[in-house]
């Protein structure tokens, strides 16, 4: 598979060691900190451009357990807090190794963050994504938001998104599609 990798692909992103739940050891032993390093180590040495997948994936299924866990109780308002120092600490793990980051994921569908928190949560997330790597291209990341006969709330919602974090101030660098 890594002689195939190198044949045919210039970049890279990995599926799910990223996500905050596998990042924060909550997926079991096919997840560790330390493989995922070891194989971004691995793209990088070889010359793949590294995409970070995801920062925050801001709906409470797909938030990990332990944050989960905080919902409906009196430390609920821990989240923003804790969501912040997870992408001081993921990002800054692997600052060397991602090169860029979609820093927030599914919006339109995956919203509980912001609408328990308010909108401007998004902001800080990219701003803390910034201030962790100075360099790194940051990214807006959704489904079904290009074409707007197919989907045109989606596409509306996305458009809408992107230009509030632009006009909040968040450095946003790009747009997943």
């Amino acid at each position: 598979y890594r002689k195939k990798v190198l044949e045919l692909f210039n970049a890279a992103s990995t599926e799910n060691d990223l996500k905050w739940g596998a990042w924060a050891g909550e997926w079991g032993s096919a997840y560790t900190k330390a493989q995922t390093t070891t194989g971004l180590t691995w793209l990088r040495n070889h010359g793949l451009h590294v995409r970070g997948h995801v920062l925050v994936w801001p709906g409470w299924r797909n938030l990990p357990a332990s944050i989960q866990a905080l919902r409906g109780t009196a430390r609920q308002g821990e989240v923003p807090a804790r969501a912040l120092e997870h992408i001081e600490e993921i990002v800054g793990a692997t600052r060397d190794l991602v090169e860029e980051w979609d820093v927030l994921n599914e919006p339109y569908a995956n919203h509980d963050l912001m609408d328990l928190f308010g909108a401007a949560i998004q902001t800080d997330w990219f701003k803390a994504a910034r201030a962790t790597h100075a360099k790194a291209p940051l990214y807006l990341n959704d489904y079904s938001n290009h074409d707007a006969a197919l989907d045109s709330g989606h596409v509306a919602h996305f458009e809408t998104t992107a230009r509030y974090l632009k006009n909040q101030g968040a450095p946003i660098g790009g747009l997943g599609l």
